[in-house]
């Protein structure tokens, strides 16, 4: 069966050619909706402490948002979370940024992803619910994170051990693009080097992260971009005149100046269009019609395992329990490795001490076996001195009596 052509005929009343009516005008309504309605995103940045997430976002939204207190909202978790809203061209966006402060400075961080695998799908529940309501609203609020940065440590070796599991156990929940943290401390090759590796472990380890809907197309301008993944970034809060009056953002050092938006110093400029400007709703979209419906397809499957209908406390204290025991043995693992360790160490430290002292108990006998043969001689001298002594006096006695008889 084909499918008709339909041609619109041409109306017999003459209209206003500025009043257009048709298809080609809904891309007027779209705008016109989005006008009216704003745009509702929210952005996660994960990472260590000291990789410059803070410092990211004001380079990106151009803007030191600790000027601004916006509006926090109350969490049971170590997480922020930030909510602004900006309004250019007459377009408003809700912007809601979250940070997890603390990410990876525990003892163990063998479940450092778990706080936010929780945040997400507590946000991925509150839309469900919303949508299962008998009076839903007519515009139902987004909470739910569209975007999540992940800051990796520009060490130059490969991804560690919290790196990969975070991104394995979240991307199948969020949106994960992978961003180098602090590039400016690589040089060129080793920054190349750096990425290469770490594609090579995010394909070992079956990592997904964010695959950008560029199409078929093999246009070096339109690839160029989306190669450089993971961006290696630098950011800063400095703001210069260059020598043309404009202001840039530059990481100042006393051999010279990084610049923050120079495409030969580092990525920024491409992450920074990739967001804001060319993947925008794409982020929105994929987060609804993926993300967002698998966790939806898993908890109807599960009869809603987690909803307040079916909770079951048991099941939830025994899987708290088995995971406080695996938590648990790990960490017994780990002490009676460290206590193995310290006893070698100690055991190493001790034979060393023994075989000092015996070579010192060996060099005292030496010593005082010398001192002895000393002695000895001493001895001998003193002795021959008093019989020499003894010998003379006899004599000069003998001498004396003689010479008194005559």
């Amino acid at each position: 069966m084909c499918a008709r052509i339909l041609r619109r005929n041409t109306s017999k009343y003459p209209v206003n050619e500025s009043e257009y009516v048709g298809i080609a005008g809904y891309t007027n309504q779209l705008f016109r909706h989005a006008v009216k309605n704003g745009f509702q995103f929210s952005l996660m940045v994960v990472g260590q402490s000291g990789l410059g997430k803070s410092t990211f976002i004001n380079t990106l939204l151009q803007t030191d948002l600790s000027e601004y207190e916006g509006k926090l909202l109350p969490s049971t978790t170590k997480i922020n979370e930030r909510t602004f809203y900006i309004v250019e061209n007459k377009i408003k966006l809700k912007l809601t940024l979250i940070d997890t402060p603390g990410f990876g400075n525990s003892i163990n961080n063998s479940f450092c992803w778990k706080p936010i695998a929780n945040f997400v799908d507590s946000r991925f529940a509150e839309y469900m619910d919303e949508e299962n309501k008998i009076e839903r609203k007519t515009k139902i609020e987004d909470k739910r994170i569209h975007l999540c940065l992940y800051f990796i440590p520009p060490s130059g070796h490969s991804l560690s051990e919290i790196d990969i599991k975070f991104m394995k156990k979240l991307h199948d929940k969020i949106n994960i693009i992978p961003v180098i943290a602090k590039s400016d401390t690589l040089t060129s090759s080793e920054l190349a080097l750096f990425k290469s590796t770490i594609l090579n472990d995010i394909q070992e380890n079956d990592i997904k992260i964010y695959e950008f809907p560029i199409g078929e197309s093999l246009r070096q301008d339109v690839l160029k971009p989306y190669i450089r993944v993971p961006f290696g970034i630098v950011c800063s809060n400095s703001v210069i005149k260059d020598k043309n009056g404009h202001l840039i953002r530059v990481r100042k050092y006393p051999w010279g100046i990084v610049e923050v938006e120079n495409l030969d110093h580092n990525d920024f400029i491409f992450l920074r269009d990739i967001i804001l400007k060319k993947h925008f709703i794409d982020f929105v979209e994929e987060t609804h019609c993926v993300h967002y419906e698998n966790y939806r397809y898993n908890r109807l499957l599960n009869g809603f395992k987690n909803s307040i209908g079916s909770y079951d406390p048991v099941l939830d204290v025994e899987e708290k329990i088995l995971e406080l025991e695996n938590e648990f043995n790990k960490q017994k693992l780990n002490m009676d490795k460290i206590f193995e360790e310290r006893v070698l160490s100690r055991e190493v430290q001790l034979k060393e001490k023994e075989f000092q002292l015996k070579e010192f108990e060996t060099k005292l006998k030496d010593d005082l076996f010398k001192k002895k043969e000393i002695l000895k001689k001493l001895e001998g001298s003193v002795n021959g001195l008093i019989d020499g002594f003894k010998y003379q006096c006899s004599l000069e006695n003998k001498a004396y009596t003689v010479s008194e008889k005559k």
